[in-house]
């Protein structure tokens, strides 16, 4: 199977554990510390979801108190194959841990790197899919259970322009 038909069919199984987690797990958005129990409660719906399909991975949940790692890890514990890493936030990703996105996917083997902004008092959920030079994102609708494509941002290193005035060479002069 190819790598894209693959991300394809891991990522219609993330959605399947985010739908799960909204059928069934729903009182859980009204916990005030709640991003430890949903992240929980979705590496158990996928563990659930790819025992159907795949019984050679597993899932972990990675260390998820600190906010500087992915928290769930979809993978084969025997060959390290890395199908899927999912960073968990509450909040929308900063410009930074969208950079760390790239920066996993560029140092890891990992297939396929989402991010997952829970936003529990809104009516979705943004999730952002890292690919090759672009980062996609993503509305999980939490009433209709539907996801719908945003908007794409361009993940290439832009140099910066020593000659292009800034703020701060503004200020300066």
């Amino acid at each position: 199977m190819s790598t894209r038909k693959s991300n394809l069919k891991v990522f219609d199984l993330f959605t399947k554990a985010l739908t799960l987690l909204e059928t069934e797990d729903r009182d859980l958005y009204k916990w005030k510390s709640n991003r430890i129990a949903i992240t929980y409660k979705i590496a158990e719906h996928l563990h659930d979801l790819l025992c159907q399909s795949d019984k050679s991975l597993s899932v972990d949940l990675q260390n998820i108190l600190h906010k500087t790692s992915s928290d769930i890890l979809v993978h084969n514990r025997k060959t390290g194959r890395q199908v899927l890493t999912v960073v968990v936030r509450n909040d929308y990703l900063t410009e930074a841990e969208q950079a760390e996105l790239d920066k996993k996917r560029q140092s890891s083997e990992c297939e396929l790197i989402i991010g997952l902004s829970l936003l529990s008092q809104k009516s979705h959920m943004l999730i952002y899919v890292e690919q090759k030079d672009k980062l996609e994102y993503y509305h999980f609708d939490r009433n209709f259970l539907a996801i719908e494509p945003l908007k794409q941002k361009n993940m290439e290193k832009k140099e910066k322009n020593k000659d292009q005035l800034t703020l701060e060479k503004l200020l300066k002069r």
